[in-house]
């Protein structure tokens, strides 16, 4: 029997973690780390109680019971911690705060819950439980598609003045002064990739905010040990973030460069959705994630073939896409932004022009890859996919001394093979 390691949520094999995009020697820590966490954290229930008690104004601690370890939900709905980046905890938590502060002010219809808990008695559900059975059922779609218009809508009608994520400081206040928190920067953050993002740091402009996230990707290259496969997937890699910054003009519009810049829930994900049986919205249980954003970044779910990003079947997505799209045009006629501009047509020049898969891109490290070479790069080109001698030359712009930098990247996979195969004892 091949040896099995444990991961936060699932085993692997070494035959299986070879092929691994992501630095598994790096995951494999988490699993330990998890436990100790946890156990760090039932041996304090009681204080849990008393705090839980108090902030709900009940007599007594005895009213408010914290579940043992055993009944723990994780996977979807995690325990905070940042041991490798210290602070991420509390700039989630304070991100999240500020974002239902500033929905409940500004966006009273979006259906949010009290931040001091939630039920599940009314038999509503979460909209992942019923979503692969009953997704081919367009009474159910439309209800659905009408209720994330409308929240979609709601978030977007206040023109906000920068790119950032909203916190609570210190003294209480409210405020658009963290950078954009989405779960890249964290997950990189997590693997020990640095992002030069700072929390303190808002852009004023959306080019200089993709030249940010670019340069994560371009870190995650630089510093992850498995990052590369191989010498060519060295150099398409390359060459992909070399072009990236080439086209990104051709994909936003520069008029729109300094704003409107809406809030986008980047995590509104079919386990954050609370339904009732006719698959109206009832609530959106989870905020973490939350962004202010260029007006360019809207988009329909990606989440509506059930398929990864980069494995989305483009004719079968767009089937659903524009019926969804249909019904967003529909809402929007009633619900005009303060900003002036329309929605619908920005999602759809989107889509047509490729500014879809080009945002996509930017927010999947591990996806940009086929992303840009099946949805970009195909725009401008037929052959040079096909032609070695353009990926040599281009890669060669993305860093000075590109051969030297490829021989230190299949160093650090070799080493990191090496490593891995101890880790499972295939020595």
């Amino acid at each position: 029997m091949p040896v099995e390691r444990c991961l936060l949520r699932e085993k692997i094999t070494y035959l299986q973690a070879r092929d691994r995009e992501v630095n598994v020697l790096h995951q494999l820590n988490y699993w330990p780390r998890r436990n100790e966490f946890f156990q760090f954290i039932d041996q304090r229930r009681s204080q849990i109680e008393t705090l839980v008690a108090h902030h709900l104004g009940l007599r007594s601690r005895a009213m408010c019971h914290a579940a043992s370890m055993n009944d723990w939900m994780s996977g979807s709905f995690n325990l905070v911690g940042d041991d490798v980046c210290p602070g991420n905890g509390d700039e989630k938590v304070k991100c999240e705060a500020g974002t239902y502060a500033w929905l409940q002010h500004n966006c009273p219809s979006v259906p949010i819950p009290h931040l001091y808990g939630f039920g599940l008695s009314t038999g509503h559900c979460m909209l992942s439980v019923t979503w692969k059975q009953q997704q081919t059922d367009k009474r159910l779609r439309t209800n659905l598609f009408r209720s994330l218009s409308n929240i979609i809508l709601s978030l977007s009608q206040v023109r906000l003045p920068k790119i950032g994520s909203f916190s609570i400081e210190s003294d209480g206040g409210l405020t658009l002064s963290n950078r954009p928190l989405t779960l890249m920067l964290q997950d990189l953050e997590n693997e020990c990739i640095p992002v030069n993002m700072p929390r303190y740091q808002s852009f004023p402009s959306v080019d200089s905010y993709i030249n940010s996230l670019l340069s994560c990707h371009d870190n995650r290259l630089r510093y992850q040990p498995n990052a590369v496969k191989s010498e060519g997937d060295c150099v398409t890699q390359m060459t992909a973030l070399a072009l990236m910054r080439t086209v990104s003009h051709h994909f936003l519009d520069q008029r729109l460069n300094y704003g409107p810049f809406v809030l986008c829930l980047t995590d509104l994900h079919a386990s954050n959705i609370l339904v009732d049986e006719d698959w109206i919205v009832h609530c959106l249980i989870d905020l973490e994630w939350a962004a202010s954003l260029p007006i360019k970044f809207m988009q329909t779910p990606t989440w509506l073939t059930d398929q990864a990003v980069d494995e989305i079947d483009q004719e079968s997505y767009n089937s659903l896409r524009e019926e969804f799209m249909d019904i967003f045009d529909k809402e929007e006629r009633k619900t005009p932004a303060e900003h002036g501009l329309q929605r619908s047509p920005i999602m759809q020049k989107g889509w047509e022009r490729g500014t879809f898969w080009y945002t996509i891109a930017l927010r999947n490290p591990t996806g940009l890859h086929a992303l840009f070479y099946n949805r970009v790069q195909p725009q401008y080109s037929e052959t040079h996919a096909s032609d070695t001698n353009f990926f040599f030359i281009v890669c060669q712009y993305w860093t000075s001394r590109a051969p030297k930098f490829i021989k230190v990247k299949l160093a650090d996979k070799a080493a990191y093979d090496k490593k891995l195969q101890e880790e499972f004892g295939e020595c």
